[in-house]
């Protein structure tokens, strides 16, 4: 790896829990501390919940010591890929107050599926007159 860069080869190696770890150290996170989660604890919509057969957090990056997190990065396994399942893991995340990348897969590791939930910056209007 170099400058933060990963090859296809890091990609490839992923093809389990560890090697996603592995592969979000490589994109310069600390994966020290991996944390076993529930669909039904990170709001996930309880008609998919049974699809989820493991979700952890890998990596919190804090902006600042002790802080809360900014940018959260969550592994899935999921029993099969879908465009529904996707979205509605996606929108469990959209109220949470940290940017969060979602590695969505099955439990072969293959595909694996990226999903950034990035939070926009809302315009304030201030009051004309």
């Amino acid at each position: 790896m170099r400058n933060g860069e990963i090859t296809a080869a890091d990609v490839q190696a992923a093809s389990s829990q560890d090697g996603l770890r592995q592969l979000v150290a490589h994109l310069g996170y600390d994966v020290s501390d991996p944390v076993d989660q529930t669909a039904a604890s990170l709001g996930v919509a309880e008609r998919v919940q049974h699809q989820v057969l493991r979700a952890q957090r890998v990596a919190a990056q804090r902006l600042a010591s002790g802080g809360p997190s900014a940018f959260d990065i969550y592994a899935f396994e999921v029993s099969s890929l879908t465009a529904d399942l996707r979205k509605t893991i996606a929108t469990s995340f959209r109220d949470k107050p940290a940017n969060v990348l979602l590695i969505l897969t099955t439990r072969d590791h293959d595909p694996l599926d990226f999903v950034l939930v990035q939070k926009a910056l809302r315009q304030s209007r201030a009051p004309s007159g």
